[in-house]
């Protein structure tokens, strides 16, 4: 594991993979948040059965909704529409 704060939070994952979230202020009121997750081989069955590659694609959606809708709703609180 490794923290920089307040720019960078990273950690090994499983015995394959490793997880890095960057931020970046850009302004005063915005950060860019950047994710790295390294460590595919998609010739590598996982324990459960599933290649690197179909795992890939399952936790590109899972990463994409933290970043996007629980991340904004962490920062922001629920919506209001």
């Amino acid at each position: 594991m490794a923290v920089e704060p307040p720019t960078r939070f990273a950690f090994d994952w499983d015995a394959h993979w490793s997880v890095e979230f960057i931020l970046e202020p850009l302004d005063g009121r915005t950060t860019r948040v950047t994710l790295r997750h390294a460590g595919w081989d998609d010739d590598h069955v996982s324990p459960t059965g599933q290649s690197h590659a179909v795992i890939r694609q399952i936790m590109e959606g899972g990463w994409r909704r933290k970043l996007t809708e629980d991340l904004q709703r962490a920062v922001l609180g629920p919506s209001t529409t």
